[in-house]
């Protein structure tokens, strides 16, 4: 399947439930009636689109849901949106998001219906794939005008009770741009640039390198998630944060943050950084 040349200008999207979040480009779906999701076969390919403005009340730009080969997301440009690029569900194959750029925007509904929701730039979420080097997420960038609740890139791996163990690994998030823009509150509760943030699944081997996060942020990097004792353990393990540029980034509480999931990670930063780690064992690395 491959969808590509398309241009989508000031779209209206729904502003009642279930249909909480709205997709420009959407391929595959989820039945909320009957719990019944169905997978998308064959190679994803979503190239070269154009997304401008979009009036709902969590308006995606992109996104694909539960997909059992490869899937490709190029050079798109999504603007005026809620969430830019969005990987769901059961992905049981690699994932590749180059040359994006996405920007997003204030959405004062949303903030009147559901205050605290979150925004992404680029985000993967639910049982990501465990085949090896299974994300690539490269060269895209990702502009904000968010006041609060926003992060840049953000991946969200999750095992549940009946469903397969999987794992995020192998994965590469590097030589991205993150700009944290708009009008930041005086105490403003979560601004991230990148986070990693597991329930219950296993994430190791990621590398997070050569990135350039700049604007406002209340945390540049994070690992962190939560344990369901029914499924199994949450860990972090041999993950690296290396090498990314932070310099022209305000950063309110710490460059880094390893939650006490992660054991045996790296980072590799600048004299200065802020590094808070409640693990086990993990390496900090500051150089001048």
């Amino acid at each position: 399947m491959s969808i590509h040349h398309n241009t989508l200008v000031d779209l209206v999207g729904v502003r009642f439930l279930p249909s909480f979040s709205a997709s420009a480009i959407r391929i595959g779906r989820r039945n909320i009636f009957t719990d019944i999701t169905p997978v998308v076969s064959g190679r994803v390919h979503v190239h070269d689109n154009v997304v401008d403005g979009f009036d709902a009340v969590y308006p995606n730009g992109l996104a694909i849901l539960n997909t059992e080969d490869r899937v490709v997301v190029r050079d798109n440009n999504v603007y005026g949106v809620t969430a830019g690029i969005r990987i769901e569900g059961e992905v049981k194959r690699p994932v590749r998001i180059t040359g994006n750029h996405v920007v997003l925007v204030e959405n004062p509904q949303l903030d009147e219906l559901f205050p605290g929701t979150l925004r992404f730039g680029i985000t993967g979420q639910g049982s990501l794939a465990s085949t090896p080097s299974n994300f690539l997420v490269r060269d895209n960038l990702v502009e904000s005008e968010v006041a609060d609740f926003v992060i840049g890139i953000s991946m969200f791996p999750i095992n549940a009770v009946g469903f397969p163990e999987y794992a995020f690994t192998s994965s590469r998030i590097v030589d991205n741009v993150v700009i944290l823009g708009g009008e930041v509150p005086a105490e403003p509760q979560l601004r991230y640039g990148m986070d990693i943030f597991s329930g219950s699944a296993r994430v190791s081997d990621v590398v997070m390198a050569r990135n350039n996060i700049s604007g406002v942020a209340t945390r540049a990097f994070v690992f962190e998630g939560f344990e369901d004792p029914a499924v199994g353990p949450t860990v972090y393990e041999n993950n690296r944060v290396v090498d990314n540029e932070i310099g022209h980034l305000v950063v309110l509480q710490a460059a880094m943050f390893f939650d006490p999931f992660t054991r045996e990670n790296l980072y590799r930063g600048a004299v200065g950084d802020v590094v808070l780690d409640q693990g086990v064992d993990n390496t900090v690395v500051l150089r001048p």
